[in-house]
């Protein structure tokens, strides 16, 4: 009996005990003493329940190193681009305090500063809702092809009435698709309002669905300038924006 109560306490303790003790060394190196990543687990190549746990805990580290990340990304180039508004405020107000007489064209830069801090501010204020939002949104079975269409048709834009939106399907034929419906509206709306806000009076965007039956393609065309080179690289930044002072809207 002595002998059975060893082999199992040793079968325990390399099956059991071990590798939890392996985990828990894990779990104390992921985070350092500021609560940054500086590792994440491994997973064990056991087919057991320790090992599904194992590799359940190193998807949801990988994940929370992602999110981390983001929210690290997300917050340096929301400082970064509140600095140049603050930055020429504070110069406006400088050259205001030495230059009287002036102060009308000072204050019209702050003005606009203002309204520049106001936008970035109201658009973190819309991802941090859509990021909230997306897990309890609610996915319905549309077509795309007369979806589209019916998105469409609030166009011309109020403030762009001299350019019309035409609607082009590729396929032929019914596009079904599961998404949230309010969130299509809004992957449309933006890049056609952009489109809209760059093109000549008289000019025509157009919006075509493309592709297959498995896959499917929204292509918005304008007549507008284009995108500069130097804006390629950084097009899909968050909050990066180029639009030339003499451009519409």
């Amino acid at each position: 009996s002595l002998a059975a109560a060893l082999v199992l306490s040793l079968a325990l303790s390399l099956t059991i005990t071990v590798p939890i003790a392996r985990l828990r060394a894990q779990a104390e190196s992921v985070l350092d003493g500021a609560g940054r990543f500086r590792g994440r687990f491994t997973g064990l190549r056991r087919r057991d329940e320790i090992g599904d746990l194992s590799r359940a805990l190193a998807a949801l580290s990988e994940k929370l190193e992602r999110r981390i990340s983001y929210i690290d990304g997300f917050t340096a180039d929301l400082m970064h681009e509140l600095k140049n508004p603050l930055a020429a405020i504070r110069g406006a107000v400088e050259l205001a305090l030495s230059s009287p007489g002036r102060e009308e064209g000072f204050l019209a830069t702050i003005r606009d500063e203002e309204r520049r801090m106001e936008r970035l501010l109201a658009g973190l204020r819309e991802i941090s809702g859509i990021d909230n939002r997306l897990d309890g949104e609610t996915v319905e079975c549309v077509d795309l092809a007369s979806l589209l269409p019916a998105i469409l048709g609030r166009y011309p834009h109020r403030d762009h009435p001299a350019v019309s939106v035409a609607f082009r399907n590729g396929l032929g034929s019914p596009a079904p698709l599961a998404v949230s419906p309010d969130r299509l509206v809004q992957l449309v709306c933006n890049p056609v309002d952009n489109a809209v806000s760059f093109s000549p009076p008289g000019s025509t965007v157009e919006v075509a669905l493309e592709g297959d039956a498995k896959r499917y393609r929204i292509v918005v065309s304008d007549s507008g300038p284009g995108l500069p080179d130097r804006a390629m690289e950084r097009v899909f930044d968050r909050f990066y924006s180029d639009r030339p002072a003499d451009a519409a809207g």
